[in-house]
């Protein structure tokens, strides 16, 4: 039961962790005042959520059989440095930026400086996912292009075959026709040897009937 529960505390770390790293890296870059402000907070409620889910599963660990702790042990510590590594994200971002929040007022420089830093992060996502749409679309061109080349090579190759078939197909018929020209002429010359030996038959009984004849009669 043990292995199950840290299963179960697992897939709802890797979901946190999934919705934790997409609102870093999408989300969060494209929001300012009252609206960042609470997505920071969200993701700080969610990292905490994370962690306790993590400590849950250290205790899961040593409840689980010898064999399988060693495994679930690197992956409990994987998530610990992975939600380490997310808080820091979090942190600095959070820093940098409440730092240009507070100068919005005082500086409207900054503020334009800030909106246009998040225009050219919107832009860079936008490049970014236009480049893997093409790299995307390129894969498959390329997949499609050499699945094309296969169909070819598998057709030569049938063809080939058809024609080394084709090729013993017309040797055997002219097998066939030479079978036949012999077998005539072995019928013809059996048919010749029948006659020739009945023809010598009829002559010995000919024969025979004289020489009775000649030696009773006469």
């Amino acid at each position: 039961m043990s292995s199950e529960r840290l299963e179960g505390i697992e897939t709802k770390v890797n979901v946190l962790v999934q919705a934790i790293q997409d609102e870093l890296s999408y989300q969060l870059p494209r929001k300012n005042g009252d609206d960042r402000r609470r997505s920071i907070q969200s993701l700080e409620r969610r990292l905490g959520e994370a962690e306790e889910l993590v400590n849950s599963a250290v205790v899961e660990v040593k409840k689980a059989p010898l064999a399988y702790q060693k495994d679930a042990s690197a992956r409990v510590a994987q998530y610990r440095r992975t939600l380490a590594s997310l808080k820091r994200q979090l942190n600095s971002g959070s820093d940098v930026r409440e730092e240009l929040f507070k100068s919005e007022s005082d500086s409207p420089a900054m503020a334009g400086a800030f909106l246009e830093h998040d225009q050219l992060l919107q832009k860079t996502e936008t490049m970014r996912r236009a480049s893997e749409s093409l790299k995307r679309a390129q894969q498959v061109s390329e997949e499609t292009d050499q699945i094309g080349i296969e169909i070819i090579e598998d057709l030569s190759e049938q063809k080939e075959s058809l024609l080394r078939t084709r090729s013993r197909l017309q040797g055997i018929d002219e097998d066939l026709d030479t079978t036949k020209t012999l077998l005539r002429r072995i019928v013809c010359k059996t048919i010749q040897n029948r006659l020739i030996l009945v023809a010598v038959i009829i002559v010995e009984v000919l024969l025979l009937i004289g020489l009775i004849y000649w030696k009773f009669f006469s």
